[in-house]
């Protein structure tokens, strides 16, 4: 091989060393599966140009080891943490493929170094971070109208777009429709529902660990568990039933994660599918409207019920919010493996705390793991400058609101990386302090219900089961671009 083609191999390497180690690696494809593919895809091409061009062109083999130099170069430019703070940016790199997706601490680490608002990459598009819940709820309410959320692809079967997507009226039309739905009354009629769908699954996830004693990953069994729940809930459709059955199999199709690789004309058609279900339902009811957030809607206005708005923001926000609890329910299981001791407590306690001002433990227990788990990050697009903080935030920037870093605030939470739910007894926190659902004017409609039956849940396994991790596992950025346990998590459930 000639010097040249040493060089243009070792440049280009160099150059892009960091995203062909991210698109083979099995963790960032576990993480960003499509982008994964796209990233070797690429690759796979530019090899065999590379290729092509050392065996029929060597003398132009100098091209691309040149261009591979001079990126290394801007990039590494580009990628001090000082670029642009004379033109007000904040401070922080832009590396292109910093290293988010292996670790956790991140954002936490460079708000340390930089400072409680910095810069970084999210990948190709800059973003600029704000650590501190103070400061966010604060940007996101003074700056919302240069402000939106980034948009995803399913927002497009959805006539209206998604409630997360919609600005001001529209906005405040249809979240009055889904927080008048969302009730107290709703939620606690539902609380029993749950709770058997939490025993049933708690008994097959115990009986599968017995029949293999490596133990059993639980989150499959949250993910079918929680689907066939949110049936009920939203349509009122039950269980073992013949739709309940057609629709688990039409949801994995239109799922946001896209687990089936659907064109956008077969997901076109499962949503159509659905609703052609959802319409029996209604003339199932015969007018007199069943329990659960559909019939709760048709009860207080029969016109927002047929609204294809509606009924397209229902069929999304299930598969969303499914795949948010289940998750929410495995960290559940997680901290009950690395912390069997707040569980043992729980079931010992034959009562709830004497005060009924003070959360109940298995509420605490809930409240500690949104705060150390699960809730990390609101994000907006950016599409006007705006000032924060004294920094110029640029349009066509990403805004990342960093929740699970402000969680960490040791001048708010006493030894913030230690999981104890005791925090909440004796001092309630403000929403600058703990905001684990969200904040302003998007944050999550559906607070209550999340954590009256996540309280239910984990008092459940603590009543009725000892609870033990099989073998180690690590936590991984899964599709959902949230931390998870990883695929080797696996659990055993005993009887008490």
């Amino acid at each position: 091989m000639s010097l040249v083609a040493i060089l243009t191999l070792f440049f280009i390497l160099w150059a892009l060393w960091h995203p062909l180690n991210a698109a083979f690696s099995p963790r960032f494809a576990r993480a960003y599966p499509d982008l994964a593919v796209r990233l070797r895809a690429g690759f796979s091409l530019l090899v065999i140009l590379l290729a092509a061009l050392y065996l029929f062109l060597p003398g132009l083999l100098w091209l691309p080891a040149a261009g591979a130099a001079v990126f290394i170069l801007l990039e590494r430019w580009r990628a001090r943490a000082s670029w642009g703070m004379r033109r007000g940016l904040p401070p922080g790199s832009l590396k292109i493929f910093p290293d988010t997706w292996t670790h956790d601490r991140f954002y936490l680490e460079q708000a340390e170094r930089h400072g409680p608002i910095f810069k970084t990459s999210n990948f190709l598009r800059p973003t600029a971070c704000v650590v501190g819940l103070e400061q966010g709820i604060r940007v996101l309410r003074e700056q919302e109208e240069k402000l939106e959320t980034p948009y995803l692809p399913f927002s497009d079967f959805v006539p209206g777009s998604m409630l997360r997507y919609m600005r001001e009226p529209q906005h405040s039309h249809y979240r009055a429709i889904f927080r008048r739905a969302l009730a107290s009354k709703t939620v606690q009629e539902f609380e029993p529902v749950f709770k058997e769908g939490s025993k049933r699954t708690l008994d097959l996830i115990c009986a599968a660990g017995s029949a293999d004693r490596t133990g059993v990953n639980p989150l499959p069994y949250l993910d079918r568990m929680m689907l066939e729940l949110w049936l009920q809930l939203f349509f009122a459709i039950e269980r073992d039933s013949a739709e309940c059955r057609r629709l688990l199999a039409l949801y994995p199709v239109i799922d946001i994660a896209n687990p089936c690789k659907a064109s956008s004309r077969e997901i076109r058609r499962a949503v159509s599918d659905i609703k052609a279900i959802i319409e029996q339902q209604f003339a199932g009811w015969h007018g007199v409207p069943a329990p659960g957030l559909l019939g709760a809607i048709l009860k207080d206005n029969p016109a927002d019920a047929r609204d294809p708005v509606v009924i397209g923001n229902l069929i999304y926000m299930l598969t969303t919010t499914a795949s948010d609890m289940s998750a929410l329910l495995c960290w559940v299981f997680k901290n009950g493996c690395d912390h069997p001791e707040w569980l043992e407590r729980m079931a010992s306690e034959s009562q709830p705390t004497k005060n009924s001002s003070e959360p109940a433990l298995d509420d605490r227990f809930v409240m500690e793991t949104l705060r150390m788990r699960q809730s990390e990050f609101i994000y907006r697009a950016v599409v006007h400058d705006f000032d924060c903080g004294g920094f110029r935030i640029p349009a066509g920037w990403l805004l990342r609101i960093c929740v699970w870093e402000s969680h960490r605030d040791p001048r708010v939470f006493s030894e913030p990386d230690r999981f104890n739910p005791d925090r909440f007894l004796g001092r309630s926190y403000s929403r600058s302090e703990y905001s684990p659902l969200g904040a302003s004017s998007h944050a999550c409609l559906a607070s209550y219900l999340v954590t009256l039956l996540a309280r239910s849940f984990v008092s459940e396994l603590a009543s009725q089961f000892r609870l033990r991790e099989s073998g180690e596992s690590s936590i991984e950025l899964a599709s959902s671009r949230h931390w998870a346990p990883g695929p080797a998590f696996r659990v055993e459930l005993q009887p008490r």
